[in-house]
């Protein structure tokens, strides 16, 4: 009888470990008496357990969809909030924000658009984003995601936009912002 080969020997010893392996998680199951109270988040249960409490985490909490009539001519002088979103944080976490907007250009010179999320307070959530139109009419996408860790409170986020220079014929047409809450990690003991 011939021996068997290294390669299958390992096969064997795999396929053992991974059949014994559900049996030890089912030893090391934990119930809800071994739980302390107010220790399990939103993040530690099941997407069916989530659903049943009716607040899937990381679903989004506010969303503002713009479509604007007339169009929004952007300006040199400061950033024109095209969008907006309010949310209210129950508690401490990571505010998480993404945006797609769609620009116009109307005449070609020689000139680009800028855009950035913001709190209504100042703070700058996401990098700032430049389109340059090539031709007259040419429709732009400017996609921006920010995040920024807040306490509990309310929160209003907007989606602004600008030119580099007077007399540039850029207009917002369009866009969807989304705004929702990750739950801040826990720090390792």
């Amino acid at each position: 009888m011939r021996r068997p080969s290294t390669g299958t020997v390992i096969a064997f010893v795999a396929l053992f470990v991974s059949l014994t392996g559900t049996a030890t998680a089912a030893k090391l199951l934990v119930t809800s008496k071994q739980i302390k109270d107010g220790t399990i988040q939103l993040v530690d249960m099941s997407t069916k357990a989530r659903a049943r409490l009716g607040t899937p985490a990381g679903a989004p909490a506010a969303s503002a969809s713009v479509d604007p009539s007339p169009d929004v001519r952007l300006n040199a002088s400061a950033f024109t909030t095209v969008a907006s979103a309010a949310i209210t944080m129950r508690s401490a976490g990571r505010l998480m924000t993404s945006a797609s907007l769609r620009l116009v250009s109307g005449a070609l010179l020689p000139t680009f658009a800028r855009c950035r999320l913001f709190i209504e307070d100042g703070a700058v959530l996401s990098q700032e984003a430049t389109v340059k139109p090539h031709e007259r009419g040419e429709s732009m996408q400017v996609a921006l995601v920010g995040a920024r860790l807040l306490p509990a409170g309310t929160y209003k986020v907007l989606a602004r936009c600008g030119v580099d220079r007077n007399g540039s014929d850029i207009s917002f047409a369009s866009g969807d912002l989304l705004v929702w809450v990750s739950p801040a990690a826990k720090a390792a003991p």
